[in-house]
């Protein structure tokens, strides 16, 4: 049954993109300038550009009219062949076929030379970075490039990047305004006259599914898809604002097939796994931002940090933090920038994508107060309580289980140590425990005032930034935990998350709506996964 249904969604899919480059996904428009305009623009276009030498003249030319309700091309000015037969289907009157080399300047990317030892090391993309929903920055490779090379692998907003062998003809945008490089097992389309990278995109997407790609590849055993091929693949074209609405249009309804197809694979996994599991893919959807949907509209995380870096800075004398280092992610990796205006690439540390309006923080960042509590002198006077571990559970924070100190002890400890409702309390040793947290809730202490003990950790994060509900939910994910039990030091009966290490601890953080919307989600989800 589920193999049927992904059958479906596929088919729905392909359903889709045929409507839309058949013309009948969208309204045509009659005021709209036709096709065949556009296509006098893009030659004139091209025909400056090969004048002013930007780019080169094509070894061939073809030119395609309609006459008479049929097609006929012309090569390089030879007498027009019907082609008909040649055509996929049928396209609206207002729309013209045109071969892609006619519409675009192309490109394969730099080949790589392992021997090279000249020239600097920069970032590229690959074949496997190029994806059905878009570009992934997570996993680029490097090698080296000259300074003349730089340019001539360089992409542009709007290129276009298209697999040339493996899953030939897989395509996504170039969407970053930022520099980057491209290799040879991928094809670098430019489009002339403003035409829509995300409809040639889909056109591509349809054609793989149709196997219309194949009449285009070259090989036996390997296949590929040669740059004088590629040139020669058939652009059903419709009029420029007509492309843009059928792209907008398609990914409105392809979003919502995606959507489909991973509550279907979600639901699959539900009835396969335990509840300890479901809780967490949960948590780990949450911190990656997949659980709850983004609103553009709301302030990204990049002005929350700058509103923390305002308030930090104006804490009055001996309050005054120190400056923090930042992370900032760039088309050659993620790095991270230190006070002294050293920087590092981390990107090996960066364990997922996330949102574009969430960043990367280290947790002491978001923190107004990080530290680990003190070793106490016990008594029997029942007054102020000693949050341990054995106060911190998963399922929330307990002060029965508190020991009391010694008020004799207390002139050792300042104000800042004793513990504020919503501190987070962070189990930093102890085998099978470290790692735990818990809220501290002071309506749960009826002796009014707690401190914490050598083994427990207390984060203050600035509670108009960030919610200690959020950051509970990213100490709780298998992400963080795994981190925790990586970095921490220490013997088989005793291991220590150390104070240094909770600081540094890289945590993802979104706009504080959508912390709220998460937190509420899971709310609402965890206890549902507790009762399975």
């Amino acid at each position: 049954m589920s193999d049927r249904i992904e059958a479906i969604i596929d088919a729905l899919r392909k359903k889709l993109l045929d409507a839309a480059v058949r013309g009948e996904l969208v309204d045509h428009d009659n005021r709209e300038e036709p096709a065949s305009a556009l296509l006098e623009r893009i030659a004139a276009e091209r025909s400056r550009l090969i004048r002013e030498k930007k780019i080169k003249k094509p070894k061939s030319s073809s030119r395609i009219e309609r006459r008479d309700g049929h097609f006929y091309e012309s090569v390089d000015g030879s007498t027009p062949v019907c082609i008909d037969d040649e055509l996929p289907f049928v396209i609206p009157d207002s729309w013209e076929w045109v071969r892609m080399g006619e519409i675009s300047e192309s490109a394969l990317g730099k080949t790589l030379d392992q021997k090279k030892n000249t020239g600097e090391f920069y970032p590229y993309i690959c074949n496997i970075n190029v994806r059905q929903d878009g570009i992934s920055l997570c996993t680029l490779k490097k090698t080296r490039f000259e300074q003349d090379e730089l340019e001539k692998y360089s992409l542009a907003l709007g290129d276009l990047l298209v697999c040339e062998g493996g899953d030939i003809g897989r395509a996504a945008v170039w969407e970053q305004d930022l520099p980057m490089r491209y290799q040879k097992a991928l094809h670098r389309i430019r489009f002339f006259g403003k035409i829509s990278p995300h409809y040639i995109r889909d056109v591509m997407e349809l054609y793989k599914f149709s196997k219309e790609l194949d009449k285009f590849c070259k090989g036996v055993t390997i296949k590929h898809l040669a740059q004088p091929e590629l040139r020669k693949i058939f652009i059903p074209l419709p009029p420029l604002q007509e492309q843009h609405r059928i792209a907008d249009a398609l990914e409105r309804h392809l979003k919502q097939l995606d959507i489909l197809r991973e509550s279907h694979r979600r639901m699959r996994r539900i009835l396969h796994e335990t509840p300890t599991s479901l809780r967490q893919q949960l948590l780990q959807a949450a911190i990656e931002g997949k659980l709850v949907a983004q609103d553009p509209k709301e302030e990204p995380a990049s002005a929350l940090l700058e509103r923390i870096a305002k308030e930090r800075a104006a804490l009055p004398g001996k309050r005054k933090a120190a400056p923090q280092s930042r992370i900032e992610r760039r088309s050659g990796g993620i790095f991270e920038i230190f006070p002294d205006g050293s920087e590092k690439d981390i990107s090996d540390e960066i364990p997922f994508d996330i949102p574009k309006s969430w960043e990367w923080v280290r947790l002491e960042t978001v923190c107004t107060y990080i530290q680990r509590g003190k070793s106490p002198k016990y008594s029997e006077i029942v007054k102020i309580p000693v949050i341990s571990q054995k106060c911190i559970q998963w399922s929330g924070f307990t002060i029965e289980k508190a020991r009391f100190i010694d008020p004799k002890s207390l002139s050792s400890y300042n104000r800042e140590r004793f513990l504020e409702d919503g501190d987070l309390l962070l189990n930093s040793t102890g085998t099978g425990t470290i790692g735990r947290m818990a809220i501290y809730m002071s309506d749960l202490n009826p002796y009014g005032v707690a401190l914490a003990d050598g083994h427990v950790t207390v984060v203050r994060p600035y509670k108009d930034f960030v919610l200690n509900r959020f950051i509970c939910t990213l100490f709780a994910s298998p992400q963080i935990q795994s981190q925790i039990e990586k970095r921490s030091d220490g013997s088989t009966n005793q291991i220590e998350f150390s104070l240094s290490k909770v600081k540094e601890t890289l945590v993802p953080l979104p706009p504080l709506q959508e912390q709220q919307r998460i937190v509420q989600r899971l709310e609402e989800l965890l206890p549902l996964v507790s009762q399975a």
